[in-house]
């Protein structure tokens, strides 16, 4: 089965569900059009927290107006999927259908997710989609062979939390892995010298990406200064917008990188030498840039470029590596050049964590950060995840039983 149907059933909706989506995508464009959020990002990129707010205000409008739209195609009727990543507890959440449209054919079709039974509901006035006819491409696009590309998911319920089912069991339900197979984590909270190397990694981090920053805002502010002939392809008095960017590489210094364009559209322009700076490399629009160290202005921007030092690597303190390490990467990686011997740095509402990425199946190791104190895997995992669906606006699953001291206590009585 492709990825798409391991987690859903593809309906085609014919007659009356068509119907409903009709009336349904009309009444989401002028909700969306009203909506704030909407209105806010106008043409920008939306964050994923956003959208969810902007999907459950529609939602919550439509529930209101058109209750009738909603009972029609059964958008509020959930299916529990089971996630967990490996060494954690099992998470709950109700998944609700999504609707895709192709405008040029008039055609819809529903996704209704399977639970972790494999059951889904199945919609009226509708026919399956063999798994061959749609699939989603590398970029998340839906594509109907038929078709072509499908258009972005109309805006239905989000996913929310919920209970663990009694009758789960994980030898014989669907679940949604996350990780890698045979790869483990053993978390420490730093503390004592472990604590004392982090903080100063910390410290050097902060001094690294405030150079990155300085840097990048004395070349916006000498760009609009520039003389009409040091900028092709620009007017003079032509508003201009500047993107710096930092290429970098382990071990080394980072590339300053330019990109001009101008305001009014996506033209490019192109810088020319001058006193405060030279290019000697092109790709694709940008342009890497030194200082003009013959003039003094170009030798004032090379006080600033000498401040941007080589990125900092954890795995310079050799007093964190895991002796034991055997060259694994995962998602917890440090990316540090001592690979899997460092530990990853995860600050979690101002605690400092050190995440060693470990081959399940070795025999022994012997990872103990001096002065680290020991956390629970598990409840690790759990605390990262909520974290994640509170930023995204997704109502967190309830906790095991194991893990009940993590449930958020709840008022009995108002406050004084």
């Amino acid at each position: 089965m492709t990825g798409l149907h391991t987690y859903y059933a593809v309906y085609e909706l014919l007659g009356s569900s068509a119907d409903a989506v009709k009336e349904l995508a009309a009444l989401e464009e002028k909700l969306i059009k009203d909506n704030p959020v909407s209105r806010s990002h106008k043409n920008r990129f939306m964050h994923p927290r956003d959208s969810n707010l902007l999907r459950r205000e529609v939602m919550d409008k439509i529930k209101k107006e058109r209750p009738d739209l909603v009972r029609r195609l059964r958008l509020d009727t959930p299916a529990v999927q089971i996630e967990q990543h490996t060494g954690g507890h099992p998470r709950a959440y109700n998944h609700y259908p999504h609707i895709v449209c192709s405008d040029a054919a008039e055609r819809y079709f529903m996704l209704c997710p399977n639970d972790y039974k494999n059951e889904h509901h199945i919609p009226t006035c509708a026919v399956t989609v063999p798994e061959d006819e749609i699939y989603t491409t590398d970029f998340g696009d839906l594509v109907h062979k038929g078709i072509g590309y499908l258009s972005p998911p109309l805006l239905t319920q989000n996913k929310a939390g919920t209970s663990l089912p009694a009758d789960f069991d994980p030898a014989k339900h669907s679940v949604r892995l996350e990780g890698i197979k045979d790869h483990t984590y053993k978390v420490f909270i730093a503390g004592g010298a472990s604590l004392s190397c982090v903080q100063q990694y910390v410290r050097r981090m902060e001094e690294f990406e405030e150079a990155k920053e300085k840097l990048a805002a004395e070349i916006a502010r000498v760009i609009p200064a520039l003389k009409p002939e040091e900028l092709l392809g620009m007017e003079p008095g032509e508003p201009i917008a500047v993107y710096c960017h930092f290429k970098e590489e382990p071990g080394k210094k980072p590339e300053v990188w330019l990109r001009l364009s101008k305001k009014a559209g996506q033209d490019t322009a192109a810088p020319k030498d001058n006193a405060h700076f030279i290019t000697d490399g092109h790709s694709q629009g940008s342009f890497r840039i030194k200082p003009n160290t013959g003039t003094p202005e170009g030798r004032a921007l090379e006080r600033l470029f000498d401040k941007v030092l080589t990125r900092p690597d954890i795995g310079q303190y050799w007093l964190l590596w895991n002796p034991t390490a055997s060259g694994l990467k995962g998602v917890f990686h440090s990316h540090s050049k001592e690979g899997d011997k460092a530990p990853k740095i995860d600050t979690v509402r101002g605690v400092h964590y050190l995440v060693y990425l470990l081959d399940a199946n070795a025999a022994k190791d012997h990872c103990n950060p001096p002065g680290g104190i020991p956390v629970n895997l598990a409840e690790y995992l759990w605390l990262k995840a909520d974290i994640a669906d509170e930023d995204l606006l997704i109502r967190t699953p309830e906790p095991p039983a194991q893990l009940a001291h993590m449930q958020p206590v709840k008022a009995v009585a108002p406050a004084p």
